[in-house]
């Protein structure tokens, strides 16, 4: 997917929903996805000015000036919650943080063939693989969990919080996918920039 990029950043504007997302923190974790392509690289400052403080899963990359881009800013504000142990010791820090109350951001990826945790889910007009591994620790958790849903051209930047369906590991998959499906039929165009502004929001 090619990807066009914008004249400046947009400034952080409403965050509909954010009080829900208050009062699950009040008493346990929570778990907030967003789709890994397209203006997910705006949520962290978005969260921010709305004065949440999120750690935000990740490993680190095997690339350094990659790895700088991506991750360098969300280190510099002690966002960032990696381990180079691997997968399981990254799965026990961020039960724990869900354990202590913490908003937790993590990227729903597509899941390739011979994934371990994976759920074919309907997408548009056909469907994805999604990896399932973050949504099954959080059911483990009791935490509840939310998608974000972004309107990717406005400026100031408008974002919905929405509570997704935690009956099972799969409905919650199948909610998260139709969230994002929903986002991306309403501007297709407005999904198609990425990497070149990751670090900017975090300034």
């Amino acid at each position: 997917m090619a990807f066009t990029l914008r004249n400046r950043l947009p400034t952080a504007g409403p965050l509909v929903g954010a009080e829900g997302l208050r009062a699950a923190l009040d008493s346990r974790g929570a778990l907030l996805v967003v789709p890994h392509f397209g203006p997910y690289v705006l949520v962290p400052g978005l969260l921010a000015a709305h004065g949440f403080a999120p750690r935000i899963v990740g490993q680190k990359l095997p690339f350094p000036w990659a790895d700088r881009l991506v991750l360098g800013g969300y280190r510099r504000r002690g966002w960032l919650l990696e381990s180079e142990a691997g997968p399981a010791a990254l799965a026990r820090r961020v039960g724990l943080a869900l354990d202590a109350r913490t908003l937790i951001l993590a990227s729903v990826d597509q899941a390739p063939a011979g994934h371990d945790n994976r759920a074919r889910v309907p997408f548009l007009a056909g469907s994805i693989h999604v990896a399932t591994g973050i949504f099954q620790l959080a059911r483990a958790r009791g935490a509840p969990v939310f998608a974000i849903a972004l309107d990717a051209r406005s400026d100031p930047l408008a974002g919905v919080v929405v509570p997704l369906d935690t009956t099972s590991v799969l409905d919650t998959a199948r909610h998260a996918a139709l969230v994002l499906a929903g986002q991306v039929a309403r501007d297709p165009a407005g999904w198609n920039w990425s990497l070149p502004q990751l670090d900017a929001p975090l300034g």
